[in-house]
Formats: C-alpha cells, structure tokens, sequence
C-alpha cells in the first residue's frame, strides 16, 4: 500500500515545524546572550565603586559574608569574557566562580580589607556608547556594625527586587 503524496506531506508538517520552532528559539536565544562588558572598582575614599556593564538590562544579587568579609555578586544569565578584575580601596582581590555559556549564573567574590556595607546600588541607563552599568557604593564600617550591614542589604534587595 503506498502513501499518497498529500498523505505524506500532513505527516511531516508537525515535524518540519516543530523542528523550525526549537532552531528559531534556540538560534535567537544564543544570538541575544547579554554579554558582560567590564567590570571595574573605583576608589572614592572612603567610599570604593562597583561597575558592572553589560550589552542589555541584567539582574545582580548582592551579599554579605564574614571571616572573611566578601562581597558576593551573582550575575544570572550574563555571557561574555570574564574580564580581570584590580583590586582598589576596600577590595583585596577577586575571583570569577561559575564563568561560562551565557544560561549559567556567575559569580564574582571580591575579598575585602574590612568590612563593608552596601551604601547603594542602582543602575545607570545605557548612553554616550556605554551600555548598562550596574553601581555598587561600598563603605567601611566597624566589626560591630557588620551584622546590621547584612541585613539592610538583605532588606535593600527585598524592596528594590531585580534591581539590586
């Protein structure tokens, strides 16, 4: 028994489709990847600046942690190079955990000479070729008031969601 043409042609629609849909929705999902530009620390004693850029909007979750104090920054999503970071003012050092494809969440620990809170955190729209950059203002603080920094931060990024 042979298929007729027309037959044959309803089969292999759904396949065809199905086929296009994953190649379009994968195709377009690695050709938008938000690509991190820099990241770079400014010393404003006694404040020290946190700059994130990246090609398009981006979420960042900051933390807190002692012994040793760090700052954490989990950059979801964000592909790219993971460019070299110089320590300045507060910040020690870094190290990129978790850099990869562009659907893996990174993370950046800066160690900290002290400890630290987060004074702000905001984003800057992109313009004058720059693209969207992430600010994280940091200042020192005492061993004792440590503790009540973790949890404002903790209660910054519950009020401001996404934009922390």
């Amino acid at each position: 028994m042979s298929i007729s043409p027309l037959a044959r042609f309803d089969r292999s629609v759904p396949l065809v489709l199905a086929g296009l849909l994953f190649a379009a929705a994968t195709g377009t999902a690695a050709a938008e990847a938000n690509q991190l530009r820099f990241l770079r620390i400014g010393n404003h004693d006694p404040q020290t600046h946190v700059v994130i850029e990246a090609d398009g909007p981006f979420c960042a979750d900051i933390g807190l942690t002692g012994q040793p104090y760090r700052l954490s920054i989990d950059l979801p999503g964000l592909g790219g190079t993971r460019p070299p970071v110089q320590a300045k003012g507060l910040v020690s050092g870094a190290a990129w955990i978790g850099a990869g494809a562009a659907t893996e969440a990174s993370r950046i620990l800066l160690d900290l000479k002290r400890p630290v809170r987060v004074v702000d955190t905001f984003v800057v729209a992109p313009g004058d070729g720059k693209g969207y950059r992430r600010v994280v203002k940091l200042e020192p603080v005492g061993d004792r008031d440590f503790p009540e920094a973790q949890q404002r931060l903790g209660q910054m990024a519950a009020a401001k969601g996404c934009s922390n």
